[in-house]
């Protein structure tokens, strides 16, 4: 839950990704992998410089920036040079160092503050916006995809694995404002496919694919991404020495991919990988909401055989799996349920079923007059579902029932929500059985959850 939690940030919020990236890796690392002090790390060259800020600052850095604006024109060797040797280790740095007799650590404190995600944006600051010229920025691209590529595979602390993999991910064909670098892409899946890369790197490469896929990717590899995404969401359980949470993020950042792709595959491979995601009742809600999602973003069209109204009830299904899993696990511990959640995961569904633009998704994908009156009479039941989230809880506890100062918030003050739950998941049930509309039975006060 906590990963999920860091998904949202990260999907919709680009200064929450960089304020949570340390934090969110060291999450996802398996317990083995903290204790281990030997990573590899580089020294740069030469010895007088001190730092990155020094080295942007050396009169090698200012002598590349130059190159690089046009004038002088490039030499590939300098710039491999400077940035190889002088620049990018400092990149790679993890062991902590005493300044003034304060113990300060690379991938926090920097210089720059902020460790390697600080150096990824002073590296697009610096060089990436004043490559002006078209020559100097390829060979820009190139020795930075080289050294990032190297470090994302070999034994480097996972923080600066994770950056230097988002490094990649934001190489661009221009910059400042560009589309993403397409030669970058094989590296993107190369990480994504590689079942002993580590999660945090995989993560990152997924974000970067999701840039790629918005852009706009060309038909080969567009079919090779597909491929590698539908593969990813086809293993919902984590590999051993993996965490759960990790895996879940990992899989719903390959939807997210065959989202923005919009392309239904070879054989529609697209479509009924999601559909058995939403089915998969061994799968994550958050992964099998998401994948209800998509199904309104891609692009397909049923055969003639295709059961459109399985579907359909798959997906209201899933809307009552995940009311019954929030209850029935906070029940027990008196613990508050998360509405907000709830109430994503119905939107979720509900733009499965109807598209971003409300006439799309499953709506388009039969005309039948069953199948469009199902489609209506459900998403209707969603949207009562969403606002049975929002029922006010019930006020708090005299002072009489804190104990020890705090307030005791046992899941009963959140009754009404749960009422309101019940009531909407019993249309819903209606809904799916006679695929038709039909007023739900108010929920006696104090009746436990019935998902029968």
């Amino acid at each position: 839950m906590m990963m999920q939690a860091f998904y949202q940030t990260f999907h919709s919020n680009r200064m929450g990704r960089q304020l949570l990236t340390l934090l969110a890796i060291l999450v996802l690392l398996p317990s083995s992998l903290h204790a281990q002090p030997n990573y590899k790390e580089h020294q740069a060259l030469p010895a007088k410089v001190a730092n990155w800020n020094a080295a942007v600052a050396s009169d090698e850095g200012k002598a590349v920036i130059e190159m690089l604006a046009g004038t002088p024109a490039v030499n590939p060797q300098v710039l491999d040079k400077f940035f190889k040797e002088m620049l990018f280790p400092f990149f790679t740095q993890y062991s902590n160092r005493v300044v003034k007799g304060t113990n300060l650590s690379p991938l926090i404190d920097g210089p720059p503050k902020g460790g390697p995600a600080a150096m990824r944006e002073s590296y697009k600051r610096n060089y990436a916006a004043k490559a002006t010229n078209a020559a100097a920025h390829d060979a820009l691209n190139n020795v930075t995809l080289e050294f990032m590529d190297a470090v994302t595979n070999d034994n480097y602390h996972p923080v600066v694995r994770a950056n230097a993999m988002l490094m990649i991910g934001d190489l661009n064909e221009s910059d400042p404002n560009g589309p993403p670098w397409k030669k970058a892409l094989p590296s993107l899946l190369k990480a994504v496919s590689d079942p002993k890369m580590i999660d945090a790197v995989r993560i990152e490469a997924l974000r970067g694919l999701v840039r790629h896929a918005r852009s706009g990717v060309d038909a080969e590899p567009r079919g090779q991404v597909i491929r590698a995404m539908v593969a990813i969401i086809g293993q919902h359980t984590a590999p051993a020495g993996r965490s759960q949470d990790g895996h879940d993020w990992i899989c719903r950042r390959a939807i997210d991919v065959l989202a923005a792709l919009g392309d239904a595959g070879a054989n529609n491979a697209v479509p009924q990988a999601l559909v058995a995601a939403v089915n998969d009742g061994a799968a994550s809600i958050s992964v099998r909401c998401a994948a209800a999602e998509a199904l309104g973003k891609v692009k397909f069209n049923p055969p003639k055989d295709f059961d459109s109204m399985a579907v359909a009830k798959g997906l209201g299904k899933l809307a009552i799996d995940s009311v019954k899993t929030e209850l029935t696990a906070k029940a027990p511990l008196h613990s508050p349920i998360n509405a907000e959640r709830l109430k994503q995961s119905a939107t979720e569904i509900s733009r499965g079923f109807m598209g971003g633009d409300g006439k799309s998704g499953l709506s388009a994908w039969s005309t039948d007059a069953a199948f469009q009156q199902l489609i209506k009479n459900v998403d209707a039941q969603l949207k009562g579902l969403a606002q049975a989230c929002d029922t006010p809880t019930l006020p708090l506890p005299p002072p009489q029932q804190q104990v020890q100062g705090a307030v005791v918030v046992p899941i009963d003050r959140q009754r009404p929500i749960v009422d309101a739950l019940n009531k909407a998941v019993d249309g819903l049930k209606v809904t799916l059985d006679r695929g038709e509309a039909g007023p739900a039975a108010a929920v006696p006060a104090g009746k436990a959850p019935d998902f029968n």
